[in-house]
C-alpha cells in the first residue's frame, strides 16, 4: 500500500463502517440466516456492522451495506429488507440530522419517502415523519487513530504550536494522528498528545460541551464528513495556517467544512547493520547512527511552506525495525 501522498498517490478515504443504535440502545443487525433484520443486539460486533456508501453524483444519496454484502432496501408497502446484491432505486436512502443537538440520524428512503425505525424484530420503513423510534445513534467502527484531510485546503491536520492545523501535504509523524472519540452519541477530536479541540480552537485536557460535535455525512462531488458544535456551527479551517475551529456564524455546510478520513500509515526508520547509519532518501544524509536530514520532514514535500527537519523516532522499537507510528 502506498503511504499518504507517497509517490504522488493518495490512499482512498476510509469506508464509513458503523453501528446504528435505535431509541432503545439496540444495534441494527443483519442475521446470517435468511438475511433477517432485527434491532436486538446490545454490543457492536460483525453482524451489527454497516458500511455507508456515498454517491459521487448526488449529495443526498447513501447506501447501507451489511456485513454480508447485501444492501438495505425499502418498499412501497413499508417493508425493510437486506437481500439485494446490487444498488438500485429501492436501496437509495438519505440522512437527516436531529435539530436537538443529540447527533442522531433519521434514515429516509429516497424512493418511497418513508423513515426507517422500529425495535427487535419489528423493523419498518413506513413513517412519513420521524418519531421517537425513527432516530438512530451512529457509532463509528473504524480505528480511532486516523489522518484527517481538508477537502478545500487539500492538506492534513497536525498538531503545531498548541493548535490543530491543516497545513501538511503529507501526514508525517505522530503529530498528524487524530483520534475521533465517541462520547454519548457525539464525537470529540483529540490530538495525539491527548488534548481535545474546543470550538474556539483551543486545546483542553478533558472533553466538555464545547468540544463535542455531531457527525454529518455528505455525498456528491465533495464527499466527506462535517462536525457541528452545540451551537449549530461547523468546524472549519481558518487563517493562513488552517487552524481548526468553529465558524463565527451558523450557516449551511460548505466545501470548507468538509473533511475526509484516511487510515494512518505505518512509519519508522531503517538502520544499516554494517555501519549503524540511517537509510535516507537524500544521498549522504545519514551519519553516525543518527537519522539525517532526509529521514525527517525536511526532504519530503510534506510540510506546506516549511523546512521542518524534525525526526520521528521510536525508542521502544529495535533500530532495524520498521514499526507503527500509532500510540495505543
Amino acid at each position: 500500500m502506498n503511504g499518504n501522498g507517497m509517490n504522488g498517490v493518495r490512499p482512498a478515504a476510509l469506508q464509513w463502517q458503523m453501528g446504528l443504535m435505535n431509541h432503545q440502545g439496540k444495534y441494527l443487525t443483519a442475521e446470517t440466516f435468511g438475511f433477517k433484520l432485527n434491532a436486538s443486539a446490545t454490543v457492536l460486533k460483525k453482524k451489527q456492522l454497516w458500511t455507508l456508501e456515498q454517491d459521487p453524483s448526488d449529495e443526498q444519496t447513501v447506501y447501507l451495506r451489511s456485513h454480508l454484502g447485501r444492501y438495505l432496501s425499502g418498499s412501497k408497502k413499508g417493508d425493510v429488507t437486506c437481500e439485494s446484491e446490487e444498488k438500485g432505486a429501492d436501496e437509495k436512502f438519505s440522512i437527516e440530522y436531529s435539530t436537538d443537538g443529540s447527533g442522531r440520524w433519521a434514515i429516509r428512503s429516497l424512493t418511497f419517502a418513508y423513515y426507517l425505525g422500529g425495535s427487535a424484530d419489528n423493523l419498518r420503513c413506513y413513517e412519513k415523519q420521524p418519531g421517537a423510534t425513527e432516530w438512530w445513534t451512529v457509532h463509528l467502527a473504524i480505528h480511532p487513530q486516523v489522518n484527517i484531510r481538508s477537502i478545500a485546503r487539500k492538506a492534513y491536520a497536525h498538531l503545531k504550536e498548541d493548535q490543530v492545523r491543516f497545513s501538511e501535504l503529507i501526514p508525517w509523524g505522530e503529530d498528524a494522528l487524530i483520534n475521533l472519540e465517541f462520547t454519548e452519541g457525539k464525537y470529540a477530536v483529540r490530538s495525539f498528545d491527548g488534548r481535545y479541540v474546543q470550538n474556539d480552537g483551543e486545546l483542553v485536557n478533558a472533553p466538555g460541551p464545547d468540544s463535542l460535535y455531531t457527525l454529518e455525512i455528505w455525498s456528491g462531488q465533495n464527499a466527506g464528513f462535517a462536525l457541528k458544535d452545540s451551537t449549530g456551527k461547523y468546524l472549519t479551517t481558518t487563517g493562513k495556517d488552517g487552524m481548526l475551529q468553529a465558524r463565527k456564524t451558523v450557516h449551511k455546510v460548505s466545501k470548507d467544512d468538509i473533511f475526509t478520513l484516511e487510515d494512518s500509515q505505518l512509519q519508522g526508520f531503517l538502520t544499516a547493520l554494517h555501519n549503524g547509519k540511517k537509510v535516507s532518501i537524500k544521498q549522504g544524509s545519514g551519519r553516525d547512527g543518527q537519522p539525517g536530514r532526509g529521514d525527517g520532514h525536511g526532504d519530503l514535500p510534506g510540510r506546506a511552506g516549511q523546512d521542518d527537519t524534525r525526526t520521528v523516532s521510536y525508542p521502544h522499537l529495535s533500530e532495524h525495525t520498521v514499526g507503527p507510528r500509532r500510540r495505543l
